[in-house]
């Protein structure tokens, strides 16, 4: 029933959500009753920030219904914001407008691309007043080269900008979600401050979204966000051991009956990570792992979606790790990556969060996996060899080294010419002729003379008649 208020009681498919849920509905029903609220809802990469808001989103309109926008024109709705939404409760049945934009690090460059795809939202859009007043915004922008919000005009158009969205709510009540903030375009970050610091009196609740960066400091968006009295931050974290049951649980009817050792899989190779979770177990519920727990098409996909939504450095971190194979320093990691070592230590910290790495390292070898799987030939070969390379630079024993020059296929270096010999003879005692016939094959293809050559196929035909 419409208007009732057991909006408490959060959706079994959100799985430890319980507390995040109960504040986005006292959220809303706050801006219902003429108190704009901002959530700022923060947690780590695929932590189940959007699900959350679209979710809640649904609940709004299914609560309350759906409400129609006003009709265009500023002849009818005017600019008297604190007249028409200021105080007292919301009208029974006056409905929620739902309008949400995800932003993009590949349009953070666009003026005003961010508000421009919110106001043409069905929710917000009011035809050719919307689309001159977008219009008039890109002018000011372009004009400027780089945004200045102090000036006249800017102010002008930023207002106006806020009276565009306060308009279409009217006496009503708007959910209007932003996602993933850091990349807002400069010009739709001024214009979303304006619009915070004038939602005292309005119904509205602006949800924001957005993964925060480990060890950095925070955004001026987020220094001025702090400020105001109505903005609340929500967290979303990784799922507990509890909470991964209860994902299981969830799927039960659709999975098989999971064995003791393949919930303790899923739980190290999830990471806490819903969506790295519900991969593994929508692979669990096709048939696909039968090949074992991280195997599936599903996990693959998702635990590399992860990965494009970090940071590049995180990305570029995590495919070093996976190629090294276990625990690293941030300072090996940076040489590896080619990165600042503060980056790296700050990409580890990320990736931890994002439940993609445990203190001790990779948290299952599925992970290490479908990671060098996503690599390409020419790039995995490159990483290779340069992990080769450092491991020979911190005097890592030959054992250690080699496997990344056999996986690479060749040799660039010859001072790690040695280093092969030596695995070589190493395999050949402890009767691995196959891998001492590899190591000899390579020396004898990175021969810099004839006689260096001559000596590797000697030593090849002896491993060869073992």
């Amino acid at each position: 029933m419409k208007g009732t208020t057991d909006r408490g009681i959060c959706p079994p498919g959100l799985a430890e959500r319980d507390g995040q849920w109960s504040d986005l509905t006292r959220f809303l029903a706050e801006a219902r009753a003429g108190s704009g609220r901002v959530a700022a809802v923060t947690g780590p990469v695929a932590s189940g920030k959007t699900e959350l808001l679209h979710t809640f989103a649904e609940f709004a309109q299914a609560e309350f219904g759906q409400k129609r926008p006003e009709e265009p024109g500023l002849e009818k709705a005017g600019f008297a914001r604190n007249e028409s939404r200021a105080g007292g409760e919301a009208p029974a049945g006056d409905g929620v407008l739902v309008a949400t934009v995800v932003c993009s690090a590949a349009e953070s460059a666009l003026p005003f691309g961010v508000v421009a795809r919110l106001l043409r939202t069905p929710a917000l859009h009011a035809g050719e007043q919307t689309e001159r007043l977008l219009a008039r915004a890109r002018e000011v922008a372009d004009g400027q080269g780089e945004f200045d919000a102090g000036t006249p005009a800017a102010a002008h158009v930023l207002d106006a900008l806020c009276e565009a969205v306060l308009r279409a709510v009217g006496t009503g009540t708007a959910l209007i979600g932003v996602e993933d903030v850091r990349h807002l375009d400069m010009p739709s970050t001024h214009w979303l401050l304006y619009l915070v610091r004038r939602l005292g009196p309005a119904r509205v609740l602006l949800v924001l979204t957005d993964t925060p960066a480990p060890r950095r400091a925070p955004s001026p968006l987020h220094t001025e966000l702090r400020r105001h009295p109505h903005v609340r931050t929500v967290e979303v974290p990784l799922l507990t051991e509890e909470g991964v049951a209860a994902c299981i649980a969830a799927h039960g009817g659709d999975a098989p009956a999971l064995s003791g050792t393949d919930r303790a899989g899923i739980r190290r190779a999830g990471g806490g990570n819903p969506l790295l979770v519900r991969a593994l177990l929508e692979d669990r519920r096709s048939g696909a792992p039968d090949r074992g727990i991280g195997r599936g098409p599903d996990f693959q996909k998702a635990l590399l979606g992860c990965l494009e939504r970090c940071e590049a450095t995180a990305a570029e971190t995590m495919r070093a790790l996976c190629v090294l194979g276990g625990p690293a320093r941030s300072a090996a990691l940076a040489r590896l990556t080619r990165a600042e070592t503060e980056n790296v230590a700050a990409a580890l910290a990320a990736l931890e969060e994002a439940g993609l790495l445990h203190p001790g390292g990779l948290p299952h070898p599925a992970v290490r996996d479908a990671v060098l799987e996503s690599l390409s030939s020419a790039e995995r070969t490159r990483l290779h060899l340069a992990a080769a390379a450092l491991l020979h630079a911190e005097g890592a024993p030959a054992d250690d080294i080699a496997p990344h020059l056999l996986t690479a296929g060749r040799l660039d270096d010859t001072a790690l010419l040695p280093v092969l010999h030596e695995a070589a003879e190493h395999a050949l005692r402890a009767e691995r002729p196959r891998t001492a016939v590899r190591c000899f094959e390579i020396v004898r293809d990175a021969g810099v003379d004839a006689r260096s050559r001559t000596a590797a196929e000697v030593a090849l035909v002896r491993a060869e008649s073992r």
